[in-house]
């Protein structure tokens, strides 16, 4: 049986403790946000869980939801909500990582696809782009508009 090929940001290289250190995340939420919880599905698809290894592609998807979750005020509810919505109107097997996003502090998230702003927590709402500003300014992205290098904050850095 032939193995599947990964692309060079998918392949499973880092620990979530490893993950943890490099994004200044509590190993608990990466692990929560990557394997779940009884009943409750993980927020980003991890390629090989023996051992469970993330890749740069989860490494983006969890400063992602960290950014969404503190530097923006966004429920973990509304989060699920937009990736939900997200998965059905772009495949990927890493959605947060894959597109460029926006949100209004503390209240929505928005999926720009350069034509337009589709809001995701409004069950795919469109919205006009002047009136929101980019919340994904340190993740470099190439010129598909796939996450390229990322850049996370210091500790001592509030964004």
């Amino acid at each position: 049986m032939k193995r599947p090929q990964l692309k060079p940001d998918e392949i499973p290289n880092y620990t979530i403790e490893e993950s943890a250190r490099y994004l200044h995340v509590d190993y608990e939420k990466i692990s929560y946000w990557v394997i779940g919880a009884d009943g409750v599905a993980p927020l980003s698809t991890v390629f090989t869980r023996k051992p469970f290894l993330l890749s740069f592609k989860n490494l983006v998807e969890c400063f992602v939801l960290e950014s969404l979750r503190n530097s923006h005020g966004i429920s973990l509810q509304a989060i699920r909500k937009s990736i939900e919505q997200l998965r059905i109107a772009r495949p990927s097997k890493y959605p947060l990582a894959d597109y460029d996003l926006h949100t209004e502090r503390g209240k929505h998230v928005y999926l720009d696809n350069h034509e337009y702003l589709t809001c995701l927590t409004r069950g795919g709402q469109l919205v006009f782009r002047e009136i929101l500003m980019p919340f994904l300014r340190r993740v470099e992205r190439n010129e598909r508009g796939i996450a390229r290098r990322l850049f996370p904050r210091s500790p001592e850095e509030n964004i």
